[in-house]
This record gives C-alpha cells, structure tokens and sequence, in this order.
C-alpha cells in the first residue's frame, strides 16, 4: 500500500514550483532552502492530486506530544504521514523532508523517527525526501553517518 502514497509522491514534487526549492530573499537573490515554505507548498501539491476517495488522510507535522500511544521519547513530528486517525490499524507513511544535509544531526534524526515509526508503531514504510542534493552527495552523506539499519528499514 505505501507505493501508490510513493508514487503520489512523485507526481506532486514534479509539478512543485522551482521557486519553493530555493526562496529569494532581500540578502540572497538565488535564495536559501527554506523546509517549512517547500513542505507547505509540496502537501498543496499532494492534496490536489489525492484522490478524493482515498480512505486515507495526509497529515502534515501531525504532533504526536500527549499522545499515550506513544512513548515520550517518540512524540515527534514527522513532516507528513499517510493514515487513517484514530487507528493504528492503517498507519502506512512516514514521510520526513530535508532540503540540505548541513544539519547532520537533523538528517540523522528524520532517520530515526522513520525507522521507530515503523518499527514500533506499525507505519508500513518511511520515505525521506531530500531536495537541493544529488544522489551522489546523499551517497557519501549516508555511508559516512547513518547505521546500517536505517538504510534497509
């Protein structure tokens, strides 16, 4: 079930605007990456193309705190998932998005949270979205400082 959520995905960042990979601002005219204005712009892009009859819902930054599902240490907020709330039973996406690796620790960290939403609460499958790389770069990224089980989870 994740594919299809993955392909729709796919279809969504193709049709996101250049603009939202970099925004221009007033002190660097080729812009900066700014996370929050792409997500934003990508979830928009997402729900037009959602079909409406998907029983599923897509949730953005969904705030897991108080939650008594979920350990303290796991109350994170992953940048989107694809669920049916109220339910455990159809937890199917964990999605974290990144538009730079310089934060390693960050990078490190969307890692986790996808690996332990999956692992313990049941998400069918984790996709990171990094933007402003090349697969080179997240290559050498990865090999140099995520575990090994990150990677196949």
């Amino acid at each position: 079930m994740p594919r299809q959520y993955i392909k729709l995905f796919k279809e969504a960042l193709q049709v996101v605007p250049q603009s939202y990979f970099l925004v221009p601002t007033s002190y660097k005219l080729k812009g900066i990456v700014r996370e929050r204005v792409f997500r934003y712009e990508l979830y928009h892009r997402l729900r037009s193309l959602q079909p409406a009859e998907d029983p599923l819902s897509l949730h953005a930054e969904i705030d897991k705190s108080g939650h008594h599902d979920f350990e303290e240490d796991d109350q994170k907020n992953p940048d989107f998932v694809f669920h049916i709330p109220g339910t455990h039973a159809y937890n199917t996406l964990v999605v974290e998005v990144k538009g730079t690796l310089e934060r390693t620790e960050n990078v490190i960290n969307d890692f986790h949270v996808m690996t332990r939403f999956i692992e313990q609460y049941k998400y069918r499958g984790g996709l990171f979205i990094l933007y402003n790389c090349t697969p080179e770069e997240f290559s050498i990224f990865a090999i140099n400082n995520l575990p090994n089980r990150c990677l196949e989870s």
